[in-house]
Order: structure tokens, then C-alpha cells, then sequence
């Protein structure tokens, strides 16, 4: 369908099996309707339009999020929402801070996000306000993390740099 030079595009997710948003480097956002047949771009004003966009998500048709942001000395730390299903970006944060690189939703109200320098951010209001997640000090190091993913509220992963694997799981196993 695309074959173009252009910027890099580094997360896609559908809604259903027409409505999808593709991310990617220097602000680039992209949606189809059609079910990927054509892709429209989605403008961006200000200094959110330069960010690097690591991983897009939806928790329903209408509400998602990006996350990225921009790899440097001062490093900026982004997260964007949209509440009409792609038409529309707002800025969660915008400041300095580790880069993003993925994020996932345990239920509509807990979220996380990873990033370089191990840092894990978390929501329980559906992603609104974020805050660090504070690990335990034996765990609790500066390997990036790439991906993170749950299952459901008691049970998730995010892996990153060397091999780093981290496990969350409730209860634990005995």
C-alpha cells in the first residue's frame, strides 16, 4: 500500500479491521478508514511534531495513546491521547526525561509505560496523569526496556536491553 521514502514507522494498531493508526519518527502519525487501503496524515503543531513515536495503543475505538519522545542529552519524555480515534492528539507529557518506548493497558484503568534507563511509568485512571513505578533496588537498574505487556491486572511482562526481563506477577508463585 506505501512504499515511499520517508520517516520511519515504528508501531501500527488497528481498531477493527478498518480503522488503524501507524506511528513513527519526526511527529509522524498516520490513519486509514478503509481498512489500510489508503493512509491520511495527522498534522502536529509545536515541538510534538519533531518527537519520535515508539508505540501507538487503543483501549477501545475512540481513546488511545503514543508514546516516544526525543533521544538526546536531555532526553524528552512523551505521551499523547486521543478521545475521537486519531483525529485528534493531545499532549500527557512533554518533558525531559527517559524516551518511551511502549506501553500497555492491564485494565481500562491501569496502564504502564517503558523506556530507556529501566524507567517504568504507571496510570490507574486510564492514563491521565502518569507517575514512575519504584521497583525494588536489586531490580531496579538503567537497561532500557522496549516492550511491556500484560495479560490482565495481575500478571505482566517488559523486556529490554541485554536480555532484561522483568515479571510481574499476583500472587506470587509459591
Amino acid at each position: 500500500q506505501r512504499d515511499n521514502p520517508g520517516f520511519w514507522l515504528r508501531s501500527i494498531y488497528f481498531t477493527d479491521a478498518q480503522h488503524g493508526v501507524a506511528v513513527g519518527d519526526n511527529g509522524t502519525i498516520l490513519k486509514t478508514t478503509d481498512g489500510g487501503s489508503s493512509w491520511n496524515a495527522v498534522t502536529l503543531t509545536g515541538n510534538i511534531a519533531n518527537r519520535r513515536f515508539n508505540e501507538v495503543e487503543f483501549i477501545n475505538a475512540s481513546t488511545g495513546f503514543i508514546v516516544g519522545g526525543n533521544k538526546s542529552n536531555d532526553s524528552i519524555q512523551t505521551i499523547l491521547k486521543t478521545t475521537d480515534g486519531g483525529d485528534t492528539w493531545s499532549v500527557i507529557t512533554d518533558n525531559i526525561g527517559s524516551m518511551l518506548n511502549g506501553i500497555d493497558f492491564a485494565s481500562l484503568a491501569q496502564a504502564y509505560a517503558v523506556g530507556d534507563k529501566g524507567v517504568i511509568l504507571s496510570s490507574s485512571n486510564s492514563g491521565d496523569t502518569w507517575a514512575p513505578l519504584n521497583l525494588p533496588f536489586s531490580i531496579n537498574d538503567s537497561a532500557d526496556l522496549y516492550a511491556v505487556n500484560f495479560l490482565n491486572v495481575d500478571f505482566g511482562i517488559a523486556v529490554g536491553k541485554s536480555g532484561k526481563m522483568l515479571v510481574y506477577q499476583n500472587p506470587l508463585p509459591v
